[in-house]
């Protein structure tokens, strides 16, 4: 049968050779004949080379037959003779819904957290026009985009919360095997990231919200942004002791509430699995709760001669250097686990995989998978290998040479650099150098 495709093009079809000819049959005769009565030029002509199904000029379908004869497109599905070289479009179609679906199901996958990519693409965040903003935005889904439309003046939080996240990655990692080295400024980190639900992926997710949350509290602080301000709700309370609650406390709850509906709105209906979607949703919390836990009680002084008769106390956050220590911490910690069907709860849940090990908590990391060595480059999995690499000779922790180069050893080369030396203090208030040049070793593993 003959059908209307959906685009243009020509496909190549495998059929045997035929001998050239024209208009002989009577049913390729009467397809032109149809179309010449609705004012359409017939069509139905010998058409080399042999074996092609093409789309004329006006997008129909076009079915060449074996007697290299086309047959017209026709809405009356006009039958072809040679069905052997005919081409249903709706076959086609399917096909190409296949691969569609197969293209989108690999870029769903590989955006586990690729919303980081907005601090590393220097955008720019322009408040006068949140659709075309919000969707220019890169690594956002769909509820990301609708969440940054409804909330645009807090997207510079956002941004730059991704970027103080993704610059203490780096400095938390600077002497391990993987060095949370950016891969590209889209995607940012390879599969070992993205796709596997490795100790590192829990760690990035879990600085990632820690990161969106510090700020947005910091600029609500800063008075930055309209819809939130300081925490009030420690103001009316007497707790005596000499001091009394005043300033301006930082307002954890509402930073945590925000990065958590941002954030986990890149889990909520992707096409991943179940488990590493809680395995995600668990380290985002996570993060969340290192804030959370860790806010403290800073104070000022009041009185003659800094007596502190008085003193005048608020809660504030600790800094992001500091929340980047704990969650590493928690990072050599993490509870690898697997995911259970409870039976009374009708509800899957995370338990830990080796019972020996302690039962992992709300503030704790979990990871699925064991995570590679890092030792040799592997481009397609984001993985960059220690070849190259400085590292500590006199060092016997991870960044020293023994394990840092994975037992490859490692080469030495001497570097003269300039500085300042014999430096004398001249009362008052000077100080004189000589120049000298400094030979230094630098260690780098094979």
């Amino acid at each position: 049968m003959c059908f209307r495709p959906f685009t243009t093009g020509v496909i190549n079809l495998p059929t045997s050779r035929a001998p050239p000819g024209g208009c002989v049959d009577g049913t390729a005769r009467r397809a032109a004949e149809i179309y010449r009565q609705k004012g359409r030029p017939g069509v139905c002509r010998p058409f080399p080379p042999v074996g092609r199904a093409e789309f004329d000029h006006s997008g129909a379908f076009a079915i060449r037959r074996a007697d290299n004869a086309v047959c017209p497109p026709s809405y009356d599905r006009l039958s072809c003779p040679d069905r052997s070289v005919g081409v249903r479009p709706n076959l086609l179609a399917m096909l190409r819904l296949v691969l569609l679906a197969v293209l989108l199901l690999l870029c769903v996958q590989c955006r586990a957290i690729s919303w980081l990519a907005i601090g590393m693409s220097g955008a720019h965040i322009d408040h006068r026009r949140p659709l075309q903003t919000c969707q220019s935005l890169s690594g956002l889904t769909k509820r990301q985009v609708r969440f940054c439309r409804r909330n645009i003046e807090h997207m510079d939080s956002v941004v730059y919360g991704a970027v103080t996240a993704y610059q203490e990655c780096q400095h938390q990692f600077q002497k391990r095997r993987w060095n949370c080295t950016m891969i590209d400024p889209v995607s940012i980190f390879g599969d070992v990231v993205l796709k596997e639900g490795t100790r590192e992926a829990a760690f990035v997710h879990a600085i990632s919200s820690a990161g969106v949350a510090h700020r947005v509290t910091r600029d609500c602080s800063r008075g930055l942004l309209d819809k939130c301000g300081c925490d009030q709700s420690m103001v009316n309370r007497n707790p005596g002791n000499g001091f009394r609650w005043s300033g301006c406390s930082d307002n954890v709850h509402y930073g945590t509430a925000f990065s958590r509906t941002f954030v986990d709105a890149n889990e909520r209906g992707k096409m991943q699995s179940h488990e590493r979607m809680l395995m995600n949703l668990h380290n985002n919390r996570a993060g969340l709760q290192v804030l959370e836990k860790h806010i403290r009680t800073e104070c000022k002084c009041h009185g003659l001669s800094g007596s502190c008769e008085l003193k005048t106390c608020w809660r504030s956050m600790p800094s992001f250097r500091e929340v980047g220590a704990i969650i590493k911490d928690k990072f050599d910690g993490a509870t690898e686990v697997k995911l259970v069907k409870d039976s009374a709860e009708q509800r899957a849940r995370m338990v830990r995989v080796n019972p020996h090990f302690k039962r992992h908590t709300h503030t704790d990391l979990v990871y699925l998978v064991e995570s590679p060595d890092y030792c040799v480059a592997d481009p397609s999995r984001g993985v960059l290998g220690t070849s190259g690499r400085t590292c500590n000779e006199t060092s016997q922790g991870i960044d020293g040479c023994e394990l840092l180069c994975c037992h490859r050893g490692y080469i030495t080369k001497t570097q003269e650099t300039n500085d300042m030396c014999n430096c004398k203090f001249h009362y008052c208030c000077r100080v004189d150098c000589e120049p000298c040049v400094k030979r230094v070793d630098i260690h780098i593993c094979r």
